[in-house]
């Protein structure tokens, strides 16, 4: 008997250890609708990405060869004068208050593991991610904005123009 507990705490401890930080993952992440509704893990149609551990909602890029599709490249003042403005207009998510994300927001959902060329994120909540660099900013000590680029699996010339994907909600601590 005891022989027994030992061998079901052991085994335990193996299903909590080994299947906790993917269960933890595939719960950080909600889907949600046109309207901003949270939908069901298996919904295979959503528009944002709500992320539990911080509060922010993501845009999901297309593959539709719209202005979100995920092959669109944008120099930093199409973000302000053109894209931003369109997604607000559209109500992305019920939302109109997107914006291009602080560096450290966007960091949150590059993916630690992976390998390989394939883009380093989750890719059951955010498909249609191109191995890339992405706009992002920081704010300087002085207040000053500087635009970084954040790299979710590939290098690219800080000169051209790159991919983006919009954020929404309070911002993080940088």
């Amino acid at each position: 008997m005891k022989k027994f507990f030992s061998t079901c705490a052991v085994s335990f401890c193996l299903v909590i250890f080994c299947l906790l930080p993917a269960w933890a993952e595939e719960a950080r992440f909600v889907k949600l609708d046109g309207a901003g509704l949270e939908l069901d893990e298996a919904a295979s149609d959503w528009v944002a990405v709500l992320d539990r551990s911080n509060g922010l909602v993501w845009e999901v890029k297309s593959a539709d060869g719209s202005y979100r599709d995920k092959d669109a490249l944008y120099q930093w003042r199409q973000l302000e004068d053109e894209y931003l403005p369109q997604l607000n207009k559209e109500k992305l998510a019920g939302f109109d208050d997107w914006r291009v994300p602080l560096s450290v927001e966007l960091r949150t959902l590059v993916a630690k593991e992976g390998e390989g060329e394939g883009p380093k994120v989750n890719e059951k909540f955010f498909p249609h991610t191109a191995a890339a660099v992405y706009w992002s900013y920081s704010v300087c000590g002085s207040g000053a904005l500087t635009t970084e680029c954040i790299d979710f699996g590939l290098k690219s010339d800080k000169k051209k123009p790159r991919r983006f994907r919009a954020v929404r909600g309070q911002k993080l601590e940088e």
